[in-house]
C-alpha cells in the first residue's frame, strides 16, 4: 500500500524485546535520514507494547504512543490519544516514532495495477551482521508460555427477553459481579 521497498532482518533464536528493538533501531539507522517511524501499538511482542518505545529509546528520539489519529505537518507530528474520559493531544518535532492503534485508518483495497506493481518492489534481505548486531545478549528469557484454563458456567437464558435479563442480572448480583 504505497511502500517503495521492504527490508527483512532475521530474528535470532531466543531474542527478547530488547534485542528485537535494537535490531530494528540498527536497521532504521542503516536506512538513514528517517523523519517518522510508525509502529503498531503491539504485535509480535505478545501485545506488550514495548517494541515501538524500545526502538525510540535506542534511537534517542521522541515517541508518541497509542495514537488513534496522526497529523504529520512539515515541521511537527501531532498525535491524538484516547485515554478513556480524556483525549490527550501530543506533538513532536522530527525525527519521531509514533505507535498507532487500529483506529488510525481504514485500509483501502489496492487496485489491480497496484497489486501487479507490488511484485516489482524490492525486498532486501539483511543479516544481523548487516546491522552490526552479532552477539547481542537478551535481557529476558521466556521460560514458558501457556494458556489459562477458563471455567465457565455455560448458562443459557431462553425465556422471555425481560425474564432472561432479570435472571441474568440476579445471577450476576448473586455472584458479586454487580454491586
Amino acid at each position: 500500500m504505497g511502500a517503495d521497498e521492504g527490508v527483512i532482518i532475521p530474528q535470532p533464536e531466543g531474542a527478547d524485546y530488547h534485542v528485537i528493538g535494537k535490531i530494528l533501531a540498527k536497521g532504521i539507522e542503516k536506512i538513514g535520514d528517517v523523519d517518522l517511524i510508525l509502529c503498531g501499538e503491539a504485535s509480535i511482542d505478545m501485545f506488550s507494547g514495548q517494541i515501538g518505545p524500545r526502538i525510540a529509546g535506542h534511537l534517542g528520539i521522541p515517541q508518541l504512543t497509542y495514537a488513534f489519529k496522526v497529523d504529520a505537518n512539515t515541521d511537527k507530528v501531532v498525535a491524538e490519544r484516547n485515554m478513556g474520559e480524556k483525549m490527550v493531544i501530543t506533538e513532536s518535532t522530527y525525527p519521531a516514532l509514533v505507535t498507532v492503534t487500529k483506529e488510525v485508518n481504514e485500509p483501502r483495497l489496492p487496485s489491480l495495477m497496484q497489486i501487479l506493481g507490488s511484485a516489482n518492489k524490492p525486498i532486501n534481505d539483511w543479516t544481523l551482521a548487516d546491522v552490526s548486531m552479532d552477539g547481542e545478549t537478551p535481557k529476558v528469557k521466556i521460560v514458558d508460555i501457556m494458556g489459562i484454563a477458563m471455567e465457565r458456567k455455560n448458562v443459557i437464558y431462553k425465556d422471555d427477553i425481560d425474564e432472561a435479563v432479570n435472571e441474568l442480572a440476579g445471577s450476576l448480583a448473586k455472584d458479586g459481579v454487580l454491586g
